[in-house]
């Protein structure tokens, strides 16, 4: 939703964004560095279309 990360990973691997969206709210539970870090990571090499 803030930069189509998971939508776009959504997209390329065909199933509902929601998982990706549950994934990543899992990875910000432990203190949310894991999940931030990830979430800018993949902000940074998806190409926005």
């Amino acid at each position: 939703m803030l930069a189509g990360v998971c939508g776009g990973l959504a997209e390329f691997f065909g199933i509902s964004s929601f998982w990706f969206r549950l994934g990543m709210l899992i990875a910000f539970i432990p203190g949310g560095v894991p999940g931030i870090l990830l979430y800018l990571l993949l902000w940074v090499m998806i190409p926005s279309e």
